[in-house]
């Protein structure tokens, strides 16, 4: 997957803002779109910063959405608990 040209939006979203999606394992990723790959073998996607795990994933913009799937909201509020327990340590 090759970055090539950056655009700062795609299929309308745009670089930075908040979205919901999942991966193709199933997960739930909520984060800000950190670059796009309009050019994917798979389709075009994007690289997120994934709030629950801290890490980078690349999804595919056909999954992306601004509303939180079912049991996203829970997800967030609990991941974001257990990183202030964490934290306090």
């Amino acid at each position: 997957m090759s970055a090539g040209t950056n655009p700062d939006e795609l299929c309308g979203f745009k670089l930075g803002q908040k979205i919901w999606c999942k991966t193709q394992q199933g997960n739930i990723v909520f984060g800000q779109i950190i670059c796009f790959y309009p050019t994917n073998d798979e389709g075009p996607a994007a690289s997120v910063m994934d709030e629950f795990t801290g890490s980078h994933r690349v999804v595919l913009v056909a999954t992306i959405t601004e509303d939180p799937p079912k049991g996203g909201q829970s997800k967030l509020i609990r991941a974001k608990a257990k990183h202030v327990q964490k934290n306090r340590r």
